[in-house]
């Protein structure tokens, strides 16, 4: 039996070595899909941005109707989609990367458009590579459904309802083309994958981890969820009680002192800078730049700033493995609690650039926690366990390993000093155990990613309810967590 000629297509661009390299450059150019942003979609584009967003995909579309697959063409309506999909997912990203919100205007509809312009003249293929990069990444989240269920009923795969239900409309391109390539069956009225289905499944996973698409998606993931915590200052109280004391000391043991010139890294909300005393430590004589990535965490910090009428703290967005300061230009870097949301070698390289010789680098560091050393999280999480060790993956908390960070720094050849301290993580209840694990910091993102929309959503449910059960029996002593972290210091030569 010969291969479908589109299944054909798919499984050589899953062996070509420049696949990956496509999906790298377009996200190089911030187009992307509907899949990091948990299900936000056209519903907040202004009236003026969808308007232009219907014109500049009809453009795209027609420019590219019979060059998608020339050996099987595409209907057009297709290729319309591919185009209003990546747009509009495009445009969303960039207003979030601006402002936090997932509030896209029509000057951000036109930056999409310019992109996924330039993206598609710059790639050999033309438009074949922005339809391939939809197609991978569409058939990874359907089959990534149809394997996790086992089949779905026909009318709920169209319309998405347990996978893309942001959409808006039937997902019937992609039925007829999950057909066509051979990757599902109907059985019944019911759609399921087939065996070729389940062989893809695990390559596209492999295609999207080593381009760096699903790293990307979780970053995102991790800034989308940080801005819709409006509460987080009274979530990370809630789990941290000890934590703004034991960062006024590692504010002591980082050397902090009237009158310098202080770099903070991953500030969020402002906890350490004005909360815990940093501004006060460095004086009127003294500044303060602070920067963090997530535009909704630093709105919260200006907030807090402006109540303080402070002038010597100047607010940055920024990621730490690219700090938009010269070198030199500080007496001292340091973050608490930032740097395993990073790249920690490019985060502790560019701390080190921007600040003087003679200077140091100060971290706090969130420890790496193995979830089976403490019989609480087994018996709430198990259900995030036993995803762990399907994955092959440990059932674990984001974080560093011990004296990872000072290997780094002595690397980069600095004398380091570090300790360790004890600190507790405790669940008050049910809603903020779950609320910080997987909804705030998201602690276990990475074990999640292979979850459907709704399955996810339903694990946070399931996993609330058994968290009242567990805490009804259950001590606060017995649901707190003694985290062993570290305070860092390394001096720059």
């Amino acid at each position: 039996m010969s291969m479908p000629p589109l299944q054909a297509i798919l499984l050589r661009r899953l062996e070509d070595p420049d696949t990956a390299a496509m999906i790298r450059r377009a996200l190089e150019r911030s187009i992307v899909l509907d899949t990091w942003m948990a299900g936000q979609h056209a519903a907040h584009l202004t009236p003026a941005a969808r308007d232009l967003l219907e014109r500049e995909a009809t453009a795209a579309a027609l420019a590219a109707v019979g060059r998608v697959f020339p050996s099987r063409p595409m209907p057009p309506q297709y290729v319309d989609t591919v185009f209003h999909e990546l747009l509009v997912s495009s445009a969303l990203f960039s207003a979030h990367d601006r402002t936090g919100l997932l509030q896209a205007d029509a000057q951000d509809v036109a930056d999409a458009a310019r992109r996924l312009r330039e993206f598609t003249a710059r790639e050999a293929e033309g438009p074949v590579a922005p339809a391939m990069l939809y197609v991978l990444i569409t058939a990874y989240e359907n089959l990534k459904a149809l394997d996790y269920y086992g089949s779905i009923p026909l009318d709920e795969f169209l319309r998405g309802t347990r996978h893309r239900p942001w959409l808006g409309y039937l997902l019937q391109d992609d039925l007829d083309l999950l057909l066509e390539v051979g990757l599902a069956e109907r059985r019944g009225t019911d759609l399921a994958p087939t065996a070729a289905g389940r062989m893809v499944l695990p390559r596209l996973r492999r295609l999207l981890v080593t381009s760096g698409e699903l790293s990307f998606r979780l970053r995102g993931q991790h800034l989308s969820l940080f801005t819709r915590l409006t509460d987080y200052d009274q979530l990370f109280r809630a789990v941290a009680p000890t934590m703004l004391e034991d960062t006024r000391r590692f504010l002591r043991f980082a050397g902090v002192v009237p009158g310098m010139r202080v770099l903070e890294v991953g500030c969020g909300t402002g906890r350490v800078t004005i909360d815990a005393g940093l501004l006060d430590l460095v004086g009127p004589d003294g500044v303060v730049t602070a920067t963090d990535p997530a535009p909704g965490l630093l709105n919260v910090a200006r907030e807090k700033a402006q109540r303080r009428e402070t002038a010597n703290l100047r607010l940055v967005r920024s990621p730490a493995e690219a700090l938009p300061f010269p070198d030199a230009a500080f007496d001292l870097a340091l973050g608490v609690f930032f740097l395993h949301f990073t790249d920690p070698s490019r985060a502790l390289r560019e701390m080190l650039r921007v600040v003087r010789p003679g200077g140091a680098v100060a971290v706090f560091v969130w420890p790496r926690i193995d979830g089976a050393s403490f019989p609480i999280l087994p018996r709430w999480f198990g259900a995030v366990a036993r995803l762990a060790q399907e994955q092959g993956l440990p059932f674990e908390f984001l974080g560093s390993e011990p004296d990872e960070t000072g290997h780094l720094l002595r690397e980069l050849g600095c004398r380091v000093a570090q300790q360790e301290e004890r600190l507790p993580f405790q669940a008050p209840n049910a809603q903020i155990g779950v609320r910080w694990v997987l909804q705030g910091p998201g602690l276990f993102q990475s074990i999640l990613e292979p979850l459907p929309h709704a399955a996810r959503r339903q694990l946070m449910d399931d996993l609330v309810e058994r968290g009242r059960r567990i805490c009804a029996e259950t001590s606060l002593e017995e649901r707190t967590i003694w985290g062993r972290c570290e305070f860092v210091r390394g001096e720059k030569p």
